[in-house]
């Protein structure tokens, strides 16, 4: 890494207390800016490339995208985070990011200079590596379960900060799980074996949205079996409130490193263990593909000629809506074929229908 010169750099403002940076390296900040998310102290910093924009649309970006993942426990995850944004060489809004486990945590995003603020919100990116920072680092050998939550929410994410409409959200959650099973990297290998070389066989997209699928799985069984009591969404603010450290960069009364199976049992222990012990199980030995199990049946989401469809009916489009926006569930499981149809039309008619012997 190249250093340049330093050149002082005013900060921005978090819950209107005003923040001054130390120098940093060719940063500076945008001007008469601010960005306020609940719970955090967010400190952002743009590359002189950038800051010639006045109309500092990237806080405006920033301050909504972390919105709406402070919306998923009523608070931003960490207390301390460090935002660098800089000039990528593509015209993609946001080019790509990653995420440092300091302390405190940064997030470091190139983005495109002439990208509009509408662009820059209908990129899924930015919320993807914001997701990152809903719990501590698992590992990279566990690099599944970080992508996958982080993937998981991108979009829901998008629907929550009402960038899009719910089922917008699932038609592009979807179509990350069809680039999963499409992805010719790693087919016919367990995720336990694929996982840890996923930079070498560049199999991100079937690693990526294996995992995406697990939490999917988890979300939906919570739900269920706790009549809504507990979800996903639940699950991680307790986690929050019980084990995230101030500034992220550990976590836990007891341990300051993460593997994907003690994160699995710590956030059982706040909903309901056996359905992650299940699911973990499941998912690290079987092929590395996404995987609906019930869900799908609930959610209207099905595998034909290795498409998937997701059935249009409005039941399932409200199911999915609850998913998306951290909603209230249906707890009735989905049913299929005939008998599916015969209870609706009960439902609706008020008669009896007769089901006729039993198959």
């Amino acid at each position: 890494m190249t250093t340049t010169r330093t050149i002082p750099v005013a900060h921005l403002v978090i819950s209107l207390i005003v923040l001054v940076l130390t120098p940093v390296a060719n940063v500076q900040a945008c001007e008469n800016s601010s960005v306020s998310v609940e719970g955090a102290v967010v400190r952002v910093f743009t590359s002189r490339s950038l800051v010639q924009d006045a109309d500092c649309r990237w806080t405006a970006w920033i301050e909504r995208s972390l919105g709406s993942v402070a919306d998923i426990s009523g608070r931003f995850p960490v207390d301390r985070v460090t935002i660098f944004l800089d000039r990528s060489r593509g015209s993609q809004p946001v080019a790509y990011g990653w995420v440092r486990r300091n302390n405190p945590p940064e997030v470091h995003l190139r983005v495109f200079p002439a990208a509009t603020l509408d662009d820059l919100l209908d990129d899924w990116r930015g919320y993807h590596e914001f997701a990152h920072l809903l719990l501590p680092f698992v590992g990279n050998r566990d690099i599944w379960f970080a992508e996958g939550l982080a993937s998981y929410y991108q979009h829901f994410l998008q629907a929550r900060a009402g960038v899009i409409d719910s089922e917008q959200s699932w038609q592009r959650l979807v179509a990350g799980f069809q680039r999963g099973l499409d992805d010719p990297a790693g087919r016919g290998e367990s995720l336990d074996s694929l996982s840890p070389k996923m930079w070498s066989e560049r199999a991100f997209r079937r690693v990526y949205w294996t995992g995406a699928a697990f939490f999917l799985r988890v979300d939906y069984r919570l739900r269920l079996a706790s009549d809504g009591e507990h979800t996903l969404d639940t699950t991680l603010a307790a986690f929050q409130d019980c084990c995230m450290s101030g500034d992220g960069s550990r976590a836990n009364r007891y341990k300051s490193r993460w593997d994907a199976e003690a994160m699995v049992a710590e956030l059982g222990k706040l909903s309901l263990s056996e359905i992650w012990q299940e699911e973990y199980q499941r998912t690290i030995e079987q092929l590395a593909e996404p995987d609906f199990g019930e869900a799908g049946e609930y959610l209207g989401l099905r595998i034909q000629s290795g498409q998937i469809v997701m059935d249009t009916d409005r039941r399932y489009r409200d199911r999915r809506k609850s998913l998306a926006l951290g909603e209230g569930f249906d707890p009735v499981p989905a049913e299929s074929g005939q008998a599916a149809l015969i209870d609706e039309l009960e439902e609706v008619s008020g008669f009896l229908v007769d089901r006729g012997p039993a198959p």
